[in-house]
């Protein structure tokens, strides 16, 4: 959940507001303590524009060590900017 609230570039207490729930509650279903009840999963689902079954279990993550990240200029850049850029998926290039 971490890495598509990044992407969408929202904080916990937005994505709180936004769902109905306490900015705790974001931070206990992002570190796995607990679990979303059905109706706030379809609400985050809603808002951060994926399906609701993206949030099952087993679903791997894909990180990217911010060591084998490059970005132009770190003093420039954003935390947030370089934040979203580490959440966005690796795509392989397809073979033609």
């Amino acid at each position: 959940m971490t890495q598509t609230r990044v992407r969408v570039g929202t904080s916990k207490t937005e994505l709180a507001g936004k769902v109905g729930v306490s900015a705790a509650a974001i931070g206990q279903y992002e570190a796995g303590v607990d679990s979303p009840r059905p109706e706030v999963l379809e609400e985050l689902a809603r808002t951060l524009k994926v399906r609701p079954g993206f949030f099952s279990i087993g679903r791997p993550l894909a990180r990217i060590d911010t060591v084998n990240a490059h970005f132009r200029s770190l003093s420039s850049a954003r935390v947030s900017d370089r934040q979203k850029a580490l959440a966005r998926p690796i795509v392989a290039p397809r073979c033609g």
